[in-house]
């Protein structure tokens, strides 16, 4: 019993994980994404909840990297997209993103919200700013500005009224 448990556990351990990927719809949409991954010999599903997702996506390491640097796609999960749409940003709005790196909420924010929504994408940590920058760029979104601060200094950071703004940690 033991032993069968243990074997269990480790290959549950040594199973490569299944990942969500949020496609860049400025460049191409979920179908188009799956349609990619499955021409790469990879697996995929469409979610039923979000049109940018595509969900439980196995492929080879080589061919993620390459679909992340034409900036196709990151790597984001449900519940973080699902952020964006709580936050529902549209056409002028001017939405800051408090604690954006490593900026997988912010560039979905500025996708949501079209070309006229601006989206300050702000954090206090320079390295992963940089990060941040090399996505935005990856991506090709030019209605996010990316600003290093103390979100309690917004005030002295942001110039006018936020329509929205967004604390939350991670990606």
């Amino acid at each position: 019993h033991a032993m069968e448990e243990a074997e269990a556990l480790c290959v549950v351990d040594n199973s490569i994980p299944s990942l969500t990927l949020r496609a860049n719809t400025s460049r191409i949409d979920a179908p188009g994404l799956l349609a990619r991954i499955e021409g790469l010999g990879g697996t995929g599903s469409l979610s039923h909840a979000l049109p940018e997702a595509v969900l439980k996506v196995a492929v080879p390491h080589s061919s993620l990297e390459t679909m992340l640097k034409e900036g196709l796609c990151v790597v984001q999960d449900e519940g973080s997209m699902l952020v964006g749409y709580a936050v529902s940003p549209g056409e002028g709005d001017l939405v800051v993103d408090a604690c954006a790196a490593p900026g997988g909420k912010a560039t979905h924010l500025a996708l949501l919200g079209g070309p006229g929504c601006h989206v300050i994408a702000l954090d206090s940590n320079a390295s992963r700013i940089e990060a941040m920058r090399k996505s935005v760029r990856r991506l090709g979104l030019e209605n996010i500005e990316i600003r290093i601060g103390d979100s309690r200094e917004m005030s002295a950071l942001v110039e006018g009224k936020a329509d929205l703004v967004l604390v939350a940690d991670g990606m």
